[in-house]
């Protein structure tokens, strides 16, 4: 029996994994996909990832495509665009953030981890968990079962393990999101960064597009559920508005887009007898930005810390477990859920309000001062 089984080897998972190795406990970590393995993701992954995580490297280009020094916004109808910077970081020279392709950074720290002493069994989905006094199971579609004294839930939005504990539907608590990266011939890991794009509520939709340089990432995410025939009208229009714009190449036209989902929503209880849940599985996300790696290795990093504790301590139910729940609201949890709420509100505005919103908000942007707080808002 394990110390702790880890179910999900993306951002969450590998670094819980990594940090339990570290803290001297047995970690097995499962995954259904064999690594490496592609994410549906922009990629924009900010400055206080490896901030806080001090192996990762902002320019080691064997994981990092470019560094980020600033973003533009463009408002619903184009006329106004703000560039979000941080002043003190642009004098410094440093940037706020870095493009990776997921299926590089995910391996990347899922090596990490196996490198702190987890082990990994790749292509192995698990369908099904079970709790008990003694300890936690999980069952594979193969038939398999690992079973350990406390089990992590970082399998993402659609995961085995939350819905086993009584997560509400899928449906209920996801965001769509539509994209594509292209390969463009002669583009290489460039310490010059050439600054992405985000079209702010584009056609009136509460979400957004993106085009990201270099190896051209674009995307179309919509935060209320729209319907899948819906999501790809808006993905193609934002298509042939780039096209227009002269912001994507022809031939990179006519690829057929990723699905991806993100939790529109954080839950409520992500602490349970022997388990915990980190990550896309507990609905932490940036959902004003779309991005939730760092959250999601930060809900990592904690529940590793939680787990280590209750195991000294010998009490891994959920009253031994609490801490983690608190730690993440003191860390992240209050600013997930004003997004979450703030989102809310927008997409219960008439489409006339919300145009107008999202033209004021990046007119505004283009001071400082406004720029600094919706960027904290925002990003």
């Amino acid at each position: 029996m394990y110390d702790v089984i880890v179910v999900g080897a993306g951002p969450a998972g590998s670094t819980a994994a990594k940090f339990l190795a570290e803290g001297g406990l047995s970690v097995l970590v499962l995954d259904k996909e064999e690594f490496p393995r592609d994410k549906p993701c922009g990629g924009m992954v900010p400055h206080y990832v490896w901030e806080r995580f001090d192996y990762i490297d902002p320019y080691d280009f064997n994981i990092v495509d470019s560094p980020v020094f600033d973003l533009t916004c463009v408002s619903p109808s184009s006329r106004f665009k703000a560039v979000y910077y941080n002043k003190k970081r642009c004098d410094a020279g440093l940037p706020r953030g870095i493009l990776v392709r997921r299926i590089v950074f995910d391996e990347f720290l899922l090596k990490a981890a196996i490198s702190a002493g987890a082990s990994f069994k790749g292509g192995c989905r698990v369908v099904d968990i079970r709790i008990s006094d003694e300890c936690a199971e999980v069952i594979t579609s193969n038939g398999d079962s690992f079973s350990s004294r406390v089990l992590i839930g970082s399998d993402g939005v659609n995961s085995v393990v939350a819905r086993r504990l009584g997560a509400p539907r899928i449906r209920e608590r996801v965001s769509v999101i539509l994209m594509n990266e292209f390969d463009v011939e002669g583009a290489e890991p460039s310490r010059e960064a050439t600054p992405p794009i985000v079209h702010y509520l584009f056609g009136g939709v509460v979400g957004y597009g993106w085009i990201f340089p270099g190896r051209i990432n674009v995307g179309f995410g919509v935060l209320q559920n729209v319907g899948m025939s819906a999501l790809r009208i808006y993905y193609e229009r934002y298509l042939d508005f780039l096209a227009e714009s002269g912001l994507l190449p022809d031939e990179v036209r006519g690829a057929r887009p990723v699905v991806g989902m993100m939790p529109s929503r954080p839950l409520r209880h992500v602490c349970f007898d022997r388990v915990l849940l980190c990550g896309d599985a507990a609905g932490f996300t940036n959902l004003m930005s779309g991005r939730g790696v760092y959250y999601c290795m930060w809900s990592g990093e904690l529940a590793a810390s939680s787990i280590i504790d209750a195991v000294k301590r010998g009490d891994v139910s959920r009253r031994g477990l609490i801490g983690y729940k608190h730690a993440c609201w003191s860390a992240f949890g209050g600013k997930v859920w004003v997004r979450y709420l703030f989102f809310s509100f927008i997409s219960i505005l008439p489409r006339r309000l919300r145009l107008w919103y999202g033209e004021i908000a990046v007119l505004l942007s283009r001071r400082y001062l406004f720029m600094r707080l919706f960027s904290k808002l925002s990003f």
